[in-house]
Formats: structure tokens, C-alpha cells, sequence
């Protein structure tokens, strides 16, 4: 698809935004420079006072670059991180929607980037999820997800990036958001020294909690004291070189002692020079294009708000702005400073609680601009309405209901967002439901209709998506896919590629390309041999024939299903702890109408043949592999699934 003039007026201003970034680092680097010996030690006597009394002993170590630190340093992060939660948010104006972080600083009070949430109408469309991250046996923990309700609290700010926002007490399955405490945020600086590290807890491209720790020294940091009022008002950032990742605006910057330092904002990247004027540069030193994906810019420093001038600009606010935002500011003023309190009360709200928060989660502790947004990685919303889906009396005189999945296996499915209670996924011609733990569809029911498939070839493919209507934790994890492992499609493009126009058919080939419809295949199987033959008999049956085909089509999942971890080679380019495990086995219950009677056929296909030879680990099979015939009471035995309406 060609790049509209909005695309292109939006990733021109992506690069001003840089160049902006770039200025701003270069001149705090010339403010450092004005550091003064008697204005480090000054420093450095405040910094004394974010340090426990017992630690202070550390604080030389540290300043001269030692990575030891306490024990109960970890145990702390844990606490820490819990109030940092994942924003999911669809843009009012039409720009798609997307994922950034943000954390908790008061009792029912979030603070994330104004290029996130710039008005009350961006954070009416946007929710928190918390607990959106692994336990420590790598399994997902069942997330949490809150409204937003910027009609009761909500101030931002373009120039300092920041925005708070009110967030609803209960989670939509009543959890109470007080169980996540919250950070406390102080207006006093010396809370970090430059040359010391930074921590970044994130949600980097809206995936499952992380920390970037250690190699993240804090390079540019220029101090007040030796600083004329014009420069001071010029120095609210500081630079860090923690490893961040798309979707990590909002995060907070920790100092050691967990303290919030600063609001992560974005990258700075590397500038040069082209006919005299400031270019943007790619990793391989040449100028960015203004179409270049963010993986081939050079980034060399990542930017900071620091919590000091956050807090400072909400003071401001509540004294000078105008009656509207004088009130909103007051009031954000009051809730943080009030829930901050001292600074020995230390850096997060009741740590006891936290704890126990912990270990009831099954963990030990021990005591700018147009454009600066978060990145789209999903479709809208309104793209998958409801009416949809598969339709159980598509066979005429024969009504088939979806496959009914058992208790047990209810419980285990991965529930709506933006409906709870429900987990049934519908597309245009299809539906499916997510197993959460695995995060691998059950099933996916098709409706194939021969005679509406257009004649000619179909378009060049849709960029895959994933499914705004289910946590992404619960989706597969898009790293894991390559040449050799690929997204195989449960509802096959060729089956859904139809309808009675170009808008329903367009719309079909688009929900046909989403994560919650694939499972991960080896090639040779998704593309070769029996996955591919068989799909390209039905489709190609129902074109032929002009014939109504209902599929039913689904993995077998077994705990011994080997781990993407176990199989990955050298090269593998994918995160580490996805927890995808790869189906060895698949299903298929194929049903049509033949002289007004339902037939149907049942089929098991195999991969393990395709997956030993693709390596790089060897396995020792010994069940034939391939296409078997099966009955439809064998499938329901292996998945879980009643098929009603079906005999045999």
C-alpha cells in the first residue's frame, strides 16, 4: 500500500522531534561542563539524605562505580515494580492505537507522558493493566485492567511531557488498585549523582514487564548550583543509557534506593550534517530517511524528565495557569505531595503490604509535538465488531454450534478487555478463543463460502496485528517467528478471502492476519506438505464446487509440547522466557452438505518430522508422523472441545 501525505507528515515531524531531542542533549552536555567541584560536593550532601542510614556506608562504593549492592536491592525492585503497569490506549484522532507504560504516585493517581495521554479525551479511550508480567516459573500472571477517569482527575503538560490521570479504584474484575501501592515522588533533587546507574522498570512494546538494570550509567546530568536562572530553566532532562524499547514512554527511572528520579520520555539519537543542515543518522552513519523503521536509527542516550521539574511545573501550575488547570494542579499537587510524605518514609507506599502482595503471587521476598507517541502495534478496535463471527447455521438445515469448551479448559481461556466474562474472539467469517497460559488459539471456527470467492489473485497480504480486545501476554509472541518457524494460520486466508463486496472481503483478509489466529509451524509444514495440502483441497473444493464448508481447526496442546526456549538456535533473534511452547499436533473437522446430509471428515496432522529436521536440537521420535484419519469423538477427547451436531 502506498504511504498517504498523513504518514508522511507524520514521520517528517518524527524527525524534527529528534533533532529537538538532540539539541536539548547537546546543551545539557555544555551545561555540565560548568560543574563545579563545590557544586558535586553540595550534590552529593543531598544525595546523602535519599540513602537509609544503613546504607550509607555503599554510597562511596557506589560513586566510584561498584556494582555491589545490597541483598534486599532486589526484593525492593519487586515492590517497586509493582506499581508500574502497562496503558493501552486508541487514539481519539485517528492514529490507531497502541501501548506505553506508566506508574502509580498516589492513591488512585497515574503518571505517565503527555505524548500518551495529551487530553482527558485520549485517556477516556485508554485502560492500566497491572500484573501484566511473568511469575517466576515464566508462566503470565492473570492481569489486572483498570479504566481510567479523567473526568474526575487529569493534568498534562506538552512542554514537560508528563500527564496524571485518575485511574478507577477496581479493576474490572474487582480488584482493588490499592493493592499495588504506589511510588513516591519528592520535588528535592540529589536523589542521583551522574556516573551513577538508572533502572528502568517498562513494558517494552507493550509486552511483559521488564527491567533495565546496570549497564545504564547516568551520563548527562548538569547540577542547579553553578547555573544562571535561564539555564536552570533550560535543564529539566537527564541522560541515561539504559537499554528501552518501543512502548517504554511512561516508564519511571529508579536511582539504587528505588526512588524515582526521572519520567522516561524517548531516545536521543546521533546527528549529522547534510548540505549544511542537521540530519538524523542511521546506525551505519548515513542519513535517516524520514521512513526509517526505529531499529536502523543511532541512538546514543535516552532522555529523561527529571521528577524534580515534574513536580516543580505542577507547583507552578497551582498558583499561575488558569482557573480550570489551577484546580487540577492543586489538587494533583496535594495527592502526591501528601502521599510522598518524608523522604525516610522512603521510596513506595507500604512495603509490608507489598510483600505480602508478593508472596501471595507465589513469590519469596525477603524483609513534544504532532507525533511523539506511543507506537502503534494494533488495530483499532472498531475493526472487529462483534457481528461478526462464525455462524453456526451456515449449512442450510443443518445448525452446527461451536465446539463447547470443557470446565476445565473455560477456565483457562483468555477473557476480553473490553468485554469481561466473554473470550469468544469474532472475525469476519470466523471466531476463535485463547488459551491464556499458552497463548495459542483452541480453536478457530470457519465458515468457507465457494461461491462468493472472487476470480483473479488475491492482493499483496496485510501486515500482521495483534488482537486489541485480549492482553497481549495472552497473544503469541511475534519474535518467535522467522522463515523457518512461521505464523501458521488456523483460519486459513484462502478460507476467508469472500463475501458479497470488496468492503466485506477487505475486511475478512485483514482479520484473517491476526496473532490470535496462528499457531506457531515449521515451514515446510505450514507451506509444503500436509497443513498446506489440506487447506488448498478445501478451499480449493468449496471454489470448485461452489460449495458451503464449515472447518473446525485448532492445536492439540500437551504439557510436553517442547519450549521455543529448548529449540531456539544461535541465531534466533527472539526473546528469551516467552513461554510459547510449539503444538506438535494439529486438528481439523471438516463438515459440508451432500444431498441435503451433513458429511464431515476428521483429520490429526503431524509436524514433528518437519520440526526434528529444521534442528537445531535433535529428537528421538518414534510415532509415524503425518495425516491421519480421525474421528470427530478422538479430536474432542484431545482438545477438550464437544462438537455438537456432529456425528461420529
Amino acid at each position: 500500500m502506498g504511504v498517504t501525505d498523513r504518514e508522511r507528515e507524520l514521520e517528517a515531524a518524527k524527525r524534527e522531534i529528534e533533532l529537538d531531542a538532540a539539541k536539548r542533549y547537546t546543551t545539557a552536555q555544555q551545561l555540565q561542563t560548568k560543574t563545579t567541584d563545590e557544586a558535586k560536593a553540595r550534590m552529593l550532601d543531598r544525595r546523602r539524605s535519599f540513602v537509609a542510614p544503613t546504607d550509607r556506608a555503599f554510597l562511596e562504593s557506589i560513586i566510584e562505580d561498584s556494582d555491589l549492592m545490597p541483598l534486599r536491592y532486589l526484593a525492593l525492585g519487586q515492590i517497586a515494580a509493582a506499581a508500574v503497569g502497562r496503558i493501552f490506549l486508541q487514539a481519539p484522532d485517528g492514529q490507531g492505537s497502541g501501548f506505553a507504560s506508566g506508574f502509580l504516585v498516589a492513591p488512585g493517581l497515574l503518571l505517565t507522558n503527555w505524548h500518551v495521554l495529551k487530553t482527558p479525551d485520549w485517556a477516556r479511550g485508554a485502560t492500566l493493566t497491572m500484573d501484566a508480567e511473568d511469575g517466576i516459573d515464566g508462566i503470565p500472571k492473570p492481569p489486572r485492567v483498570f479504566r481510567l477517569e479523567p473526568e474526575r482527575l487529569f493534568l498534562s503538560d506538552a512542554g514537560l511531557d508528563f500527564a496524571f490521570a485518575a485511574v478507577a479504584p477496581h479493576a474490572v474484575d474487582g480488584t482493588p488498585l490499592s493493592r499495588y501501592g504506589y511510588l513516591r515522588l519528592f520535588r528535592d533533587s540529589g536523589k542521583i549523582l551522574r556516573d551513577e546507574y538508572a533502572t528502568i522498570v517498562q513494558h517494552p512494546n507493550g509486552r511483559q514487564k521488564h527491567i533495565a538494570s546496570r549497564n545504564n550509567k547516568v551520563t548527562v546530568y548538569p547540577y542547579d548550583d553553578d547555573l544562571s536562572k535561564a539555564e536552570q530553566a533550560a535543564n529539566n532532562f537527564l541522560y541515561y543509557s539504559t537499554d528501552t524499547l518501543k512502548g517504554s514512554s511512561g516508564s519511571p527511572v529508579f536511582s539504587d534506593q528505588w526512588f524515582v528520579v526521572a519520567l522516561h520520555r524517548r531516545g536521543v539519537p546521533e546527528i549529522g550534517e547534510k548540505n549544511g543542515r542537521p540530519v538524523v543518522l542511521r546506525e551505519n552513519g548515513e542519513p535517516a530517511a524520514d521512513d526509517d523503521p526505529d531499529e536502523v536509527i543511532k541512538y546514543i542516550s535516552n532522555e529523561g524528565v527529571r521528577v524534580s521539574r515534574v513536580m516543580a511545573k505542577v507547583d507552578a501550575l497551582a498558583h499561575d495557569a488558569s482557573v480550570e488547570l489551577r484546580s487540577s494542579a492543586q489538587r494533583v499537587w496535594d495527592a502526591v505531595t501528601q502521599a510522598a510524605g518524608s523522604v525516610n518514609d522512603g521510596p513506595f507506599s507500604n512495603p509490608t503490604a507489598q510483600m505480602e502482595l508478593l508472596q501471595d503471587r507465589g513469590q519469596t521476598v525477603d524483609r513534544q509535538g504532532m507525533v511523539e507517541a506511543f507506537e502503534i502495534t494494533h488495530r483499532k478496535i472498531e475493526l472487529f465488531p462483534d457481528g461478526t463471527g462464525y455462524n453456526a447455521k451456515f449449512l442450510a438445515g443443518h445448525p452446527i454450534p461451536l465446539p463447547a469448551p470443557s470446565a476445565h479448559l473455560q477456565q483457562e481461556l483468555a477473557p476480553r478487555l473490553d468485554k469481561p466474562g466473554e473470550f469468544l474472539l469474532p472475525f469476519r467469517h470466523f471466531t476463535t478463543a485463547m488459551h491464556a497460559r499458552r497463548r495459542l488459539p483452541i480453536f478457530a471456527a470457519v465458515n468457507i463460502d465457494g461461491k462468493k470467492m472472487p476470480a483473479g489473485a488475491m492482493p499483496n497480504r496485510p501486515p500482521w496485528s495483534f488482537d486489541p480486545r485480549i492482553d497481549e501476554a495472552h497473544q503469541p509472541d511475534d519474535s518467535i517467528f522467522s522463515q523457518m518457524l512461521q505464523r501458521g494460520h488456523m483460519a486459513a486466508r484462502e478460507y476467508v478471502y469472500w463475501g458479497s463486496d470488496a468492503a466485506e472481503i477487505g475486511q475478512a483478509d485483514l482479520h484473517s492476519f491476526t496473532l490470535t489466529n496462528v499457531c506457531p509451524q515449521i515451514a515446510r509444514f505450514n507451506a509444503t506438505v500436509e497443513w498446506f495440502k489440506i487447506e488448498r483441497q478445501v478451499a480449493g473444493g468449496a471454489e470448485l464446487e461452489a460449495r458451503r464448508i464449515t472447518e473446525f481447526v485448532g492445536p492439540i496442546l500437551r504439557s510436553t509440547d517442547p519450549s521455543y526456549d529448548d529449540l531456539r538456535g544461535a541465531g534466533s533473534t527472539a526473546r528469551l522466557g516467552t513461554g510459547i511452547r510449539i503444538p506438535l499436533q494439529f486438528w481439523k473437522i471438516v463438515c459440508w452438505v451432500e444431498n441435503g446430509e451433513l458429511k464431515h471428515d476428521a483429520f490429526i496432522l503431524d509436524q514433528r518430522d518437519e520440526l526434528e529436521a529444521a534442528g537445531p536440537l535433535e529428537f528421538a521420535l518414534m510415532v509415524p508422523v503425518g495425516v491421519t484419519r480421525a474421528t470427530v469423538q478422538e479430536i474432542s477427547n484431545l482438545t477438550d472441545l464437544t462438537f455438537a451436531g456432529i456425528e461420529g
